[in-house]
């Protein structure tokens, strides 16, 4: 009789127990659809996601059709925030694909109103191909390919200033061979940074072209040559140095900052 008892206590407590849990599946976010046929999501401050539950939430808001594989995303994940948040428009999508990276995933339109949730290192094989000009006007949640086109910097070098800034899962960057330009895919955000920083690069290199005086004392062919191997045995490259005919000067095409270093070269020959 003891036992039989206390083994009904535990089916009570273990009733209870499973009672008390959050239904499996549920998302605490709440979405509602303004007179204007605005979405908006309503998330309180602490919440679990349902990733499942989430993209059907998503799709029949934005009215298009998800296709995903369910065990790629099973599970759920959690956030918080310091009060219940509202998000609409494209803060939904970011909130979306923000959701997706955890499981390095992303959403990909695939015409006739589907989309697809695919692996994020698969983006550059489906991913709209835009122009530098329209980047601006690409949602920042969006993965793009764009193609960067250098004029002045080469493309093996900028493709290692970005290396660090790609997505680790999913982000490329590609010299195109023979073009000096590279192939950069990415969310739109990664892109706009990495676009804005190659340009950055790129016009630090743009060549100025000054004519320098060379001091009377010092013969113009003798100022051209020492200019040369002085910067041949730093290592650099690039820079070409002229004699201007009928004048007592040098023209030199390079950096900017090489200018300066010119100046004091030619007055150290003295």
């Amino acid at each position: 009789m003891t036992r039989l008892f206390a083994a009904a206590i535990a089916v009570v407590i273990a009733i209870s127990f499973v009672s008390a849990q959050p239904a499996s599946g549920k998302t605490s976010i709440a979405a509602e659809k303004g007179p204007d046929g605005v979405w908006t999501w309503t998330l309180p401050a602490e919440g679990k996601v349902n990733v499942g539950n989430l993209l059907a939430m998503y799709g029949s808001c934005r009215e298009v059709t998800l296709i995903f594989d369910p065990k790629k995303l099973a599970g759920e994940i959690e956030y918080n925030t310091t009060e219940a948040t509202t998000l609409s428009g494209d803060q939904i999508d970011m909130f979306v694909s923000n959701t997706l990276a955890e499981f390095r995933m992303c959403l990909m339109d695939s015409g006739g109103s589907q989309v697809r949730v695919i692996p994020a290192a698969e983006s550059i094989t489906m991913a709209s191909v835009v122009t530098e000009e329209q980047l601006e006007s690409i949602p920042d949640w969006q993965w793009i390919t764009v193609r960067f086109q250098a004029e002045y910097a080469e493309a093996n070098q900028l493709r290692g200033a970005l290396q660090n800034l790609t997505t680790r899962q999913g982000g490329v960057v590609n010299p195109i061979s023979g073009s000096n330009s590279l192939l950069i895919c990415d969310r739109a955000d990664r892109v706009k940074l990495m676009c804005a920083t190659c340009r950055e690069i790129d016009n630090e290199i743009k060549p100025d072209i000054r004519s320098h005086v060379v001091p009377a004392a010092i013969e113009l062919e003798q100022a051209v040559k020492g200019l040369r191997e002085l910067f041949q045995s730093r290592g650099i490259s690039g820079p070409t140095f002229t004699a201007a005919v009928g004048q007592h000067n040098v023209v030199v095409r390079g950096s900017a900052s090489l200018h300066d270093e010119v100046d004091a070269a030619l007055k150290a020959m003295q």
